[in-house]
Order: structure tokens, then C-alpha cells, then sequence
């Protein structure tokens, strides 16, 4: 039997209560190496009071499965507006679930529902997000290039 997956609005204390999907997801990205995972909540709560953000939470079967967070926003150069995702976490025990295809295919459906002409994803190259998105039709649009200073 396949367990049941629900996608439900969330809040920002749904996910900081969620400290340690937080930094497994992000040590598995580990783009940032020598950079401790230190949430900026108080961002998040000014984009939350804005009426910007979007927190969806991934349940399986009661419990908690994973999240997305994105914003919806103007793009500083076109004239669209997109969805910036800026966070996509499952734990390792539901990635056998639909909770990833589902939580993304909430997310445009908020990003549809808030006027988006886009939804962005930011995810390390070969991860695999990376192989989901494009497996659901994303294309890369650019890259990103860091070097610490």
C-alpha cells in the first residue's frame, strides 16, 4: 500500500520546528561549504507579513514529510513575476513517496493562483532536484558562479 501524501499550507513555525530536516537538506547541497546553515528567519517573517512567502508542508500519512518555501516577486529585469523557491526539503525516509513531485506541483499551483508566469528552483547541478525539475520540464535558464572573497 502506497501512503497517502497531503500538501497543506504552512507556516514558518512549521518548518523552524523542523531544525533537523533543516540542516540534513542542507549539508546534502552543501554548496556552501565553511557556511554553517543560520536560517534568516526574521527575513522570512518580514516576507511572510508582506504576503509574499509561500509555505507548503509535505505530510505522509500524519507526519511530517518535507516543505517548500518560495516567495512570489517581481523579476528585477522582466516584466514577469516568478516564484523563487528558495528551500525544497524531503526527509530521506518519504523520497520514495510522491512528496517531492507533490510538494512542486503545489507550489506552481500557488505560484499560478498569485499571478507567476514562472516558478524558479535553485538546486547544485546534478542533484537531484535538479533531475526532478528537468524531468518536469524545467530548463536552465542560468548558472551561478561563486567564489569567496
Amino acid at each position: 500500500m502506497h501512503a497517502t501524501v497531503c500538501i497543506v499550507p504552512g507556516t514558518l513555525d512549521d518548518v523552524r520546528g523542523q531544525s533537523r530536516l533543516l540542516a540534513e537538506q542542507s549539508a546534502e547541497v552543501a554548496v556552501w561549504d565553511g557556511y554553517p546553515l543560520d536560517v534568516d528567519w526574521a527575513m522570512y517573517e518580514g516576507m511572510e507579513q508582506a504576503g509574499v512567502l509561500s509555505v507548503l508542508l509535505a505530510v505522509v500519512d500524519g507526519e511530517f514529510a518535507g516543505f517548500s518555501i518560495g516567495s512570489i516577486v517581481r523579476h528585477p529585469h522582466h516584466e514577469m513575476t516568478v516564484m523563487l523557491n528558495s528551500a525544497i526539503g524531503v526527509a530521506p525516509a518519504y523520497r520514495a513517496s510522491t512528496a517531492c513531485a507533490d510538494l512542486i506541483r503545489e507550489t506552481e499551483a500557488v505560484a499560478r493562483e498569485g499571478g507567476c508566469d514562472a516558478v524558479i528552483w535553485s538546486s547544485p547541478a546534478g542533484s537531484p532536484l535538479a533531475a526532478i525539475v528537468q524531468h518536469r520540464g524545467y530548463r536552465a535558464a542560468e548558472t551561478s558562479y561563486v567564489r569567496d572573497i
